[in-house]
């Protein structure tokens, strides 16, 4: 019962942190008319998960008293997973996923799940059929004003170590009351292009030579492993394991390596990596180029036309 609290109290802080993320987004504009139904559509799910939470405290609270009683029942996992992806359609696509699911007709009740549990690494099963599917893979969708939100609240799971990826879990990158603003700060310094209409995010030719010089340089700023490092510092610190000076000098010898390794970096590489961004902006500087030159030079034939008129 202890455990199941504490997963509850742990699983309350995904749904408000976004639905705090996403009110702040709705408030300051960030999300295009057209779709901010989506967004609402999933501020209204997440309250009614809430909803369930809360109940289940009061449910699990009862698990001790002498009058209660367990009720145990078949269930179809499939059917379960059916309806979950249902529930979460809208999240996934303002996110930016295309979800394919491929689930079984059959039944898969508890006896599946036991008749699973007694499988153990190298043993040999049975194969009644195989099935070979084609298709192509697809670039991923750019990301938007709202669905880059979304991706810095879930940054933790780009993280493949387990126990560090726990320690930004619900919370992610930035908080739920900065994260908007940075966003905006991004584009206000021309790091990143905002369409006003379509609200779609792309990285200017200044942004990316950023971000090269960044990963060429400080490589681990790009990974939110370092941030859940720090946390899990943090962490440790609170719960008394460490002490802050400990804490400070990892941080600050962290600082230090990062800003030797920074000075001691030749100049000729960055300047490599910045040719190569440039590569792919030069095109389209040279057709806007090519547009102004023609719009210039029928400006003048027209004004000649004019003047001989």
């Amino acid at each position: 019962r202890r455990q199941m609290i504490a997963d509850i109290s742990h699983d309350l802080k995904t749904p408000i942190t976004v639905i705090s993320g996403y009110v702040n987004a709705l408030r300051d504009g960030l999300i295009p008319e057209k779709e901010q139904g989506k967004y609402l559509e999933i501020i209204q799910n997440k309250t009614e998960l809430l909803t369930g939470l809360i109940n289940s405290f009061s449910d699990y609270s009862r698990l001790d008293h002498p009058g209660f009683q367990l009720n145990m029942e078949q269930g179809d996992l499939c059917e379960y997973i059916r309806e979950y992806i249902a529930g979460r359609y809208s999240e996934l696509e303002v996110g930016g996923f295309d979800l394919e699911a491929d689930l079984p007709e059959e039944r898969m009740d508890a006896s599946f799940l036991e008749a699973i549990k007694t499988l153990k690494k190298g043993q040999q099963v049975e194969i009644n059929g195989l099935e070979i599917k084609t298709g192509e893979t697809t670039p991923p969708k750019r990301y938007n004003s709202g669905s880059i939100i979304l991706a810095m609240e879930n940054a933790g799971q780009l993280i493949e170590d387990e126990e560090l990826r726990s320690q930004i879990k619900g919370s992610g990158i930035g908080t739920s009351a900065t994260r908007a603003e940075i966003l905006k700060k991004l584009v206000a310094n021309q790091y990143l292009a905002l369409n006003k209409k379509t609200q779609i995010l792309t990285p200017t030719q200044v942004g990316e030579m950023i971000y090269e010089a960044v990963g060429h340089s400080i490589r681990p700023l790009l990974n939110p492993e370092l941030t859940a490092s720090w946390e899990k510092g943090l962490t440790l610190v609170a719960e008394g394991e460490i002490t802050p000076d400990e804490y400070m000098k990892k941080l600050n010898d962290f600082v230090g390596r990062i800003t030797l390794s920074v000075k001691q970096l030749r100049q000729d590489d960055l300047l490599g990596r910045y040719a190569y961004v440039a590569q792919f902006y030069s095109s389209n500087e040279k057709r806007e180029s090519k547009t102004a030159k023609k719009s210039d030079a029928g400006k003048k034939k027209t004004a000649a036309k004019q003047e001989k008129d």
